[in-house]
């Protein structure tokens, strides 16, 4: 599983995720990972580009946080209420609920604090 998450993060940070039934993504991650959907209409945009520089330099935090990114379809747009035009990333718990949302700046190390206060990910590091 964490080969996945590294390969997902690593394919994302060359190109923007596609998944073909992001849906179906989502009810598998449930309980396994966490998720950060986004949403990049223009992939040459600042905030894509941004995102995509701080995939390549977190590597590490993303995987051990049990973190996937998975580009979203319409139908996931739809169902997050995110505009076509808008550059969103939305954090999933592995509870399946939305924990963040960010559209304007990316901002990963954020994300990871809050992951970090999450009480499955506070038992997660206790484990470690």
């Amino acid at each position: 599983m964490r080969l996945l998450i590294l390969f997902l993060s690593i394919m994302f940070a060359q190109s923007a995720v596609s998944t073909p039934s992001s849906g179906q993504s989502l009810k598998h991650a449930k309980w396994k990972n966490r998720v950060l959907l986004i949403h990049a209409p223009d992939p040459n945009a600042k905030q894509n580009l941004a995102f995509q520089k701080h995939v390549k330099a977190h590597q590490e935090g993303i995987h051990d946080r049990d973190l996937i990114i998975i580009s979203m379809d319409k139908s996931l747009r739809d169902r997050f209420t995110v505009p076509d035009n808008h550059f969103t990333l939305i954090l999933i718990g592995k509870d399946g609920g939305e924990k963040a949302r960010q559209t304007n700046q990316v901002n990963l190390e954020k994300l990871f604090t809050l992951i970090d206060g999450m009480p499955m990910r506070r038992a997660e590091m206790r484990k470690k």
